[in-house]
Parts: structure tokens; C-alpha cells; sequence
């Protein structure tokens, strides 16, 4: 083939514009996915989250300064800073009477002292886990300042956990104090009551406190859920829990397994001198000992009425705040010979409920007043009548509502009818009951002789059997004329092989005095409570398959009741014991356990 000069001149244009379509082709999409990424900016692949939480590079003055006389301190780290619940978390002993003032700048926490420092004291600036870095929130554990106004650091520790008295869980971030003889004010015991502590630390999560640089003191050691901040205690709501006696801190020093031997010290001379710059200090308490304090609320003694209203057809509700004693609800003249009351008291003695029967006004007036409670008179609107309306449907006519035995039942517990109102007349052979083939008339009988509010039926039921009761209309007329509907109800008892048995060999570890024992099911609801001294077997009998528990009170005063404790008084609450164990009952099983209290 023969070309000319223009002709292979042709061909290299050509050949070079195709390879330049070529190579535009190919940019066009790396373009495109270039100009999309930079319009959409994505999170950087790569690199490990920072978990590390901020270090302290320089602190100013130093920490564990001594001589301190500085009004401001400078801790700078290395990551830019957040305080998190500072006014919650951040703890100074001894309390200051005005909280210092805070100020974050960039990688700076500045810390200015507001309160007069006491002369020859080692402070502890405690910060929990308040400071944490700006990005990730990661916390520095637990981190404290400390100085001293005198010659030397205070290097005594005291530790200890507190639980809940009545639960023994432990309680979180509860304030532990401490108070010691030296001054000529008050008695070390109502120091608590009126002045903030020398030492004060929070409890952690699983109840632990541990206070650091303490003196070589005895101390009053009390522990409070602070309401209002102040560190005294002095509202009625706050939680509290103290030691019977002083207690010493110790001093931590080496760890115990540390420690050589004395004749190694002895032997050897640069062993010794090794020690020495941290000396054991003399007479001082060096074992460590945990200290176990019980939290409790007392009790209120201040006795109110909190509710005083009608709620239903001639029945009015008096509810107090404590069981009331020396109750007064009596109609004044003319209405005390208009109106007679029936009175009902419920088993806790903190609610009355007032019955009007064949009241012939609308309203009374009455003298309402217990113990502790100035009398007061108090005017109530009677309600005639009561009668229910849904949508379109009549009125109905209000009656005596009747709760009979229903669903699936225990065998070994009595069959019993509970009225919405006191009764007044019965018929006493009314009551039909069916089992299996037999048709019977069951007699009844009523557990409260006064009001007539709950029937007991005279039949025992078999495990595993159907039964049917009807009640014709009209059984029961109650006090203000009302009669009840026709009623059928259907039920059943369980059988035997449905329950387990448990039985309980128990030792208590004092012969003198009472011991409650109570069986609960798992979320500690009481179910049954039994009186022990000494030694003594108690059989449950039969129960139905599921989770119980068991705690066991030592019942000081002999009352029948847990008793919570009293600072004024120096009483510790009565103390509580729970069984190792949750009980497992299942279906057609027996068990055995043994519990020694200790």
C-alpha cells in the first residue's frame, strides 16, 4: 500500500483524536464519582474510637501540695474538657461553706477557692466522673485533688458499703460523713443534726465508699440521702444510717503481702531504707476493716388527715397518714340524733369508712379528730343514690353488688362472698350450690358480726372438682334497702398433683427473743408470716408452682412488724436476714431446706 505524506499525517489525526475520546470516556465517570464525593462529604474510614479518657499533664499548685495557700488551681490535660452534673458529683472535705467556681477552657479546668481555708488541714477535691473529654465523653475515673495547709498530707483511709435496712441493697450515691471530737459546741452526736462533717464521700453503685486523707482521729461515721444539699440532716425525708460507737481509720501503706518479714528488715539495710520514705505511722490502726452501715428512714410521727370525701351511696372515707389512734367522727346536734354510723376500720388502722343507713337528709354534719389531730367540724353532701348510664341505655337501678368465689380456686381455703355495702338481712337457706351430681343448700355465716360485710359458706371443696353457685335475687338486703341480682357463677378447685410442698427447718440465732418469718413471692409480696424462737420446723403445705423467697426479722419489740431505726433515740433499725436462695416449687414436688440464720 502505498501512502502519501498528507495521508499518514491524516491518519495520526485521526488516531489521535480517538485516543483522546478514549481517555475522555474513561475520566468522565472518575470525574463524576470525585465531584459526588466531595458534594457529600461521608464520615473518614479508619482509626480506632478514642476510648482513653483525658490525662492530667500539669496541675498548679501541684496535687498533694503541702503550705497550700493558693486561691485558684489550674489542671490542664490533654484533650479539650466537659464537666458533666458537676454540682451532683463534685464532693470538698472538708465541705466548704461556698462551693467553688468552675471554669472550663479548652484543655483547662480552673478551680477558684471561694471559702476561707482552716489552717494545718488536708483537703480532698473530689470530682467522681464529672470531668470527661469534649468528643467521646470519656470520663476520668474517680480523679482527686488534694492539698494541704499544713506540713504533710493526712494518709489515713477509711472504707465500708450501705445497704438498705429493710432491703439490703445497696444504696448509690448516698453522702458518708465524718465528724470528730474538737469542739466545745455541741456533743460529737448532734454534730450530724446542726454542722457539715470534716470528711464527706459518695457511695458507688454496689454501695461502697471509701474516705481518703483522713487525720488520726476516732470518728462518728453517718451516712445521709442529703435532700437539700447543706450536709446536716435536717429534714424529715432523708435517709440515714450511723455507727453504734467511733470507728479509726487506718492506714493503708504497703499491701499486707508485700510486706517482708522482720527478720529480712532486720538483716538487710537497703531493704530498710527502701521503706522509709513512706514510715508506718505509730499507734495507728493498720489492718484494714470494712465498715457495714444499714440505711433507713424514720418514722413519721406527725399524724395527718389526708382525705376526708364520699365515695358512694352513704359511705364516706377518712384516710390518715399513720394508723390513728383516739378517732372521733361523731355527728354534732341535731344530726346526732338523725344519723346512726357504722364504723370500718381497715387492717393497717390508717382508713375509716363511715356507713349512713336510712339517712333522712342529704347532708351531716360531723366532729372529725384523732390523736394528734385538732378537731375540726366538717359538713358532708350524702349521696341517695348511685346509678350507672352508658350511651343510650336506661338508667340502672343501683343494687348490692355481690363478689362470689370464681375462676380456678384453692381447695383448702374457704369459699366466702364479699358485699359492696353492710347487710342487713339474709336469707339464711337461700344459697344453691351444684357439685358434680349433688344439688345442696349451703349455709353461710358472717366473719364481721358488726357490719356484715363478708360471708363465710359452710362447705369444704374437694381438689379438682367443678361447682356451680346461685344466688336468687333478693338473698341479701343491705342497710340502705337494696337487694342483689340473680347471680350464677361457675368455678373450679385445682387438684392435688397442681401444688408442690415445702417444708423449713429454721435456726435462729437468738433463743430470747422473736423472730418473723416471712414466705414472699419473687417480687416480695407477703404471703404467709410465722413467729420462730430457737429452733422449729415450718411446714407451707401446698403451693402453687413459681419463684419464693424468704426473710427473716428479728422482732425486738415483739410488735409483729419491722421497726426502722432512730438517731435521736441511738436505735438501729431491727435487722433483716434473707435465705441464700430463691425457691424454686414445681408441680407434684417436695423440698427441704435448712436455714441457720447467722
Amino acid at each position: 500500500m502505498n501512502l502519501s505524506i498528507g495521508s499518514v499525517n491524516d491518519f495520526k489525526m485521526n488516531g489521535t483524536k480517538k485516543l483522546r475520546s478514549l481517555i475522555l470516556r474513561g475520566l468522565l465517570p472518575v470525574l463524576a464519582v470525585l465531584l459526588y464525593r466531595c458534594a457529600n462529604p461521608v464520615m473518614p474510614q479508619g482509626g480506632a474510637k478514642d476510648t482513653e479518657p483525658p490525662k492530667l499533664l500539669k496541675a498548679t499548685p501541684p496535687n498533694q501540695s503541702t503550705h497550700f495557700k493558693a486561691r485558684k488551681i489550674l489542671l490542664e490535660f490533654d484533650e479539650f474538657l466537659v464537666l458533666k452534673e458537676i454540682g451532683k458529683k463534685f464532693l470538698m472535705s472538708p465541705p466548704p461553706l461556698e462551693r467553688p467556681e468552675f471554669k472550663v477552657k479548652r484543655r483547662t479546668l480552673e478551680i477558684e477557692l471561694k471559702d476561707t481555708l482552716r489552717p494545718n488541714t488536708t483537703y480532698s477535691l473530689y470530682f467522681a466522673d464529672a470531668i470527661t473529654d469534649l468528643n467521646e465523653n470519656n470520663p476520668v475515673p474517680d480523679f482527686q485533688y488534694v492539698f494541704s495547709t499544713g506540713t504533710a498530707i493526712d494518709s489515713l483511709e477509711l472504707s465500708g458499703i450501705l445497704r438498705d435496712a429493710f432491703t439490703l441493697k445497696p444504696v448509690e450515691n448516698a453522702m458518708v460523713m465524718l465528724w470528730f471530737e474538737g469542739n466545745d459546741t455541741l456533743p460529737l452526736s448532734r454534730m450530724p443534726l446542726y454542722f457539715p462533717p470534716a470528711y464527706a464521700s459518695r457511695t458507688q453503685k454496689d454501695g461502697s465508699f471509701k474516705l481518703r486523707y483522713l487525720r488520726n482521729e476516732k470518728y462518728l461515721l453517718f451516712a445521709l440521702k442529703d435532700a437539700n444539699a447543706n450536709y446536716i440532716f435536717d429534714q424529715p425525708n432523708e435517709d440515714i444510717a450511723f455507727s453504734d460507737t467511733l470507728v479509726p481509720a487506718f492506714y493503708k501503706g504497703l499491701k499486707t503481702d508485700t510486706l517482708p518479714s522482720e527478720a529480712a528488715i532486720e538483716n538487710n539495710a537497703a531493704l530498710n531504707d527502701s521503706l522509709s520514705p513512706s514510715p508506718q505511722p505509730k499507734n495507728i490502726k493498720t489492718s484494714p476493716v470494712s465498715y457495714s452501715l444499714l440505711s433507713f428512714l424514720e418514722a413519721d410521727t406527725v399524724q395527718s388527715l389526708l382525705k376526708r370525701e364520699v365515695i358512694g351511696l352513704g359511705h364516706v372515707l377518712l384516710s390518715f397518714k399513720l394508723p390513728a389512734d383516739s378517732v372521733i367522727a361523731e355527728p354534732i346536734s341535731p344530726y346526732d340524733t338523725l344519723f346512726q354510723v357504722l364504723r370500718e376500720v381497715n387492717t393497717k388502722g390508717d382508713s375509716i369508712h363511715l356507713w349512713f343507713p336510712g339517712f333522712r337528709r342529704d347532708t351531716v354534719k360531723m366532729k372529725i379528730g384523732a390523736k394528734g389531730i385538732r378537731m375540726d367540724t366538717v359538713t358532708f353532701v350524702l349521696k341517695k343514690e348511685t346509678k350507672s348510664k352508658r350511651g343510650n341505655q336506661k338508667e340502672k337501678a343501683p343494687v348490692l353488688e355481690v363478689k362470689p368465689p370464681q375462676g380456678q380456686i384453692h381447695a383448702f381455703r374457704e369459699l366466702s362472698l364479699t358485699f359492696s355495702h353492710p347487710v342487713h338481712q339474709a336469707l339464711i337457706d337461700s344459697l344453691i350450690l351444684i357439685a358434680s351430681k349433688d344439688t345442696l343448700k349451703v349455709a353461710f355465716s358472717f366473719t364481721d358480726s358488726l357490719l356484715h360485710r363478708r360471708a363465710v359458706i359452710k362447705y369444704k371443696p374437694g381438689f379438682g372438682e367443678n361447682y356451680q353457685l346461685i344466688i336468687p335475687p333478693g338473698a341479701f338486703v343491705d342497710v340502705f334497702g337494696l337487694k342483689n341480682d340473680s347471680l350464677s357463677v361457675r368455678f373450679s378447685t385445682r387438684p392435688t398433683d397442681a401444688y408442690g410442698k415445702f417444708i423449713l427447718n429454721v435456726t435462729c440465732p437468738d433463743t430470747l427473743t422473736p423472730f418473723l418469718l416471712w414466705l414472699m413471692d419473687d417480687k416480695e409480696k407477703i404471703l404467709r408470716q410465722d413467729v420462730v424462737q430457737g429452733e422449729a420446723t415450718l411446714d407451707y403445705g401446698l403451693l402453687m408452682p413459681g419463684k419464693y423467697m424468704l426473710k427473716a426479722i428479728r422482732d425486738n419489740n415483739r410488735n409483729g412488724r419491722w421497726d426502722t431505726g432512730n438517731y435521736r433515740k441511738h436505735l438501729q433499725p431491727e435487722n433483716v436476714w434473707y435465705f441464700k436462695n430463691v425457691l424454686e416449687i414445681k408441680a407434684n414436688w417436695d423440698l427441704k431446706e435448712e436455714w441457720k440464720i447467722e
